[in-house]
This record gives structure tokens, C-alpha cells and sequence, in this order.
């Protein structure tokens, strides 16, 4: 499939709204098959674009990645990866690849918790991910790839790798003196 360029104004800046109309009219025009709300499309974007949600959030400035619906919990879904920022942005190496791995781990696992934002899983008003990542820890899996901590309702604390592998868990006690857990398995 050729490559699809969203126009943008001005130059190298797009607005949510301007992803959700590109990602309508790729679904409409048969560019990309329709998901309904049985899955989620990931866009990303090229070095040198940052996408605002309003005009104070801009990525790389208040926030890294997010993701959306088009049309609340009727869909469709997607999540935004712009190109890693300089600086900031849970960068746990120089390499591009495992910043966006991160990234897209943290939306994905966002997105399955809480599809249409801020109507699913949510501890206060934080995502999983959100929630864990006031004290961001590079997280590195056995296969090498870079993925987010995120909170498990169950253990009372944020994931932290893979159980049996070193890992641990993030104790929450909801923002206060998060300690470290081994998760023993």
C-alpha cells in the first residue's frame, strides 16, 4: 500500500481532528479496511510532525503518544506515535525503534482498558499506564523489547516485566511511597 500523507497547517503540526478525518477517509475510500470496534489502527508519524490535542497540549511538550475514537465507544480506535522527541518521552536508548515499542505498548494496553478515554479503567483520572508512569522505569522485556509498567487490579501495583524473569511489581498504595515488589513467579 502506498504511503498516505495527511496534509498538515502549519507545516509539520496536525490536530486530532485532522487524524480522525484522515483516518475516516482512508476507512471510507477502502485505503484501509474498516475495524468497527474490533480492534485499532496505529498512525505513525514521521520526524518533524507533532500533533496537538488542543492548542496547549502539543506531543513532544505535554505528552508522548495518546489514543482516541472517532465516534466514543462506536469507534473507530486508533493510537498516535509521533517520531520520538529529542528530549523527554520515556526514552530508555538513542534508538527510535524502542522508544516508539514503548510507546505503542503503553497506548495499546491503554486502549484495551479503556477504548473510548476516560470511560474505561481508570485510577482517579489516570489510564493504567498513565498512573504507573509518575516514576518511569525502562522496562525491558526477555526478547529485548522496550514495553510500559501498567497497574494490576489485582496485585494492587503497577506490572513491572514479565513474572519469573526478574521482575517486580510497583507497589501503588494510590501515589504514595510506591516500593518495589518481587512478583516471585
Amino acid at each position: 500500500m502506498p504511503h498516505t500523507i495527511i496534509k498538515t497547517s502549519p507545516p509539520g503540526r496536525l490536530s486530532d481532528l485532522q487524524i480522525k478525518q484522515a483516518l475516516t477517509g482512508w476507512i471510507s475510500q477502502g485505503a484501509v479496511s474498516s475495524l468497527g470496534t474490533e480492534g485499532a489502527y496505529n498512525i505513525f508519524l514521521p520526524p518533524g510532525v507533532t500533533v496537538s490535542l488542543s492548542p496547549l497540549e502539543a506531543s513532544c511538550k505535554v505528552f508522548c503518544d495518546y489514543h482516541n475514537t472517532v465516534n466514543n465507544a462506536k469507534g473507530p480506535f486508533y493510537t498516535v506515535e509521533p517520531y520520538p522527541c529529542p528530549q523527554g518521552c520515556n526514552q530508555c536508548t538513542s534508538d527510535p525503534f524502542d522508544t516508539l515499542t514503548q510507546g505503542l505498548s503503553e497506548e495499546i494496553v491503554e486502549l484495551k482498558t479503556d477504548m473510548d478515554p476516560g470511560t474505561g479503567w481508570v485510577i482517579g483520572n489516570e489510564e493504567l499506564c498513565d498512573y504507573c508512569n509518575t516514576k518511569f522505569v525502562c522496562n525491558r522485556i526477555s526478547t529485548g523489547e522496550y514495553v510500559n509498567a501498567w497497574y494490576d487490579k489485582g496485585k494492587n501495583a503497577c506490572w513491572k516485566g514479565p513474572a519469573g524473569q526478574g521482575s517486580e511489581l510497583l507497589s501503588s498504595d494510590l501515589d504514595t511511597n510506591r516500593a518495589r515488589v518481587g512478583t516471585g513467579s
